[in-house]
């Protein structure tokens, strides 16, 4: 059997136990044989989607996130406008989930149906806005450090906001501190429920983004 021809189930049942989808299968598929492999993983969430698992800082996140830029720059190449490290795994000192937050920033709304293509043969799926309009998320199914992926227009409403909550606590130890105290409070009532836990930090982050004058530490 060849390698568009191999079960949804084969590879959803290696995905799930932690396996990432060999790059060579996933570039041999034809668009529907893809498309199938994509609904079945969004399909079915593993009990790891919703636990809650803040961590301590790690001189390493940067490196990973290194990685998986100089990846992306390969797949995109001149599309891409940037490519930044957000999220709490971008902030030295702080505490957070293991998971790099990683914004694509793209010229026009335009060129998204040429970056959303490149990324969906090289290993990611497509999940679309995800509640927040001027967004794109997508998911990756390859071998490479855990993330999440935006692919946001320059000058977006969710871009601007993410930027700038990461770059008020760079300059604010305090802030961090803060923050990082309130994530681990969070975690401990929410161990088993990552949308509450994600919920429960809204007021603290819009407090921030509302208030520029926090940034100075």
């Amino acid at each position: 059997m060849d390698n568009s021809g191999m079960l949804v189930s084969d590879v959803l049942s290696g995905y799930l136990n932690g396996k990432p989808i060999d790059r060579g299968l996933w570039r041999s598929l034809d668009e529907p044989s893809r498309a199938r492999r994509a609904h079945a993983i969004v399909a079915t969430k593993p009990k790891t989607a919703t636990e809650v698992r803040v961590s301590e800082y790690d001189p390493e996140w940067p490196r990973l996130f290194s990685r998986i830029e100089r990846e992306l720059r390969e797949q995109v190449g001149a599309l891409a406008l940037a490519i930044e490290h957000a999220g709490s795994t971008s902030v030295p000192g702080l505490a957070a989930k293991p998971i790099i937050d990683i914004e694509l920033v793209i010229a026009s709304a335009y060129q998204f149906p040429s970056v959303k293509e490149r990324l969906e043969n090289f290993g990611y799926i497509h999940r679309g806005p995800c509640g927040v309009p001027d967004r794109e998320v997508f998911r990756c199914v390859i071998d490479l450090p855990p993330h999440h992926l935006y692919v946001c227009e320059i000058g977006a409403r969710s871009l601007r906001e993410h930027i700038g909550f990461r770059d008020a606590l760079r300059q604010n130890p305090r802030l961090v501190a803060e923050y990082a105290a309130l994530k681990h409070y969070l975690a401990e009532q929410y161990r088993n429920d990552r949308d509450a836990y994600t919920e429960a930090k809204t007021s603290f982050v819009r407090s921030v983004i509302a208030s520029p004058f926090r940034v100075v530490g």
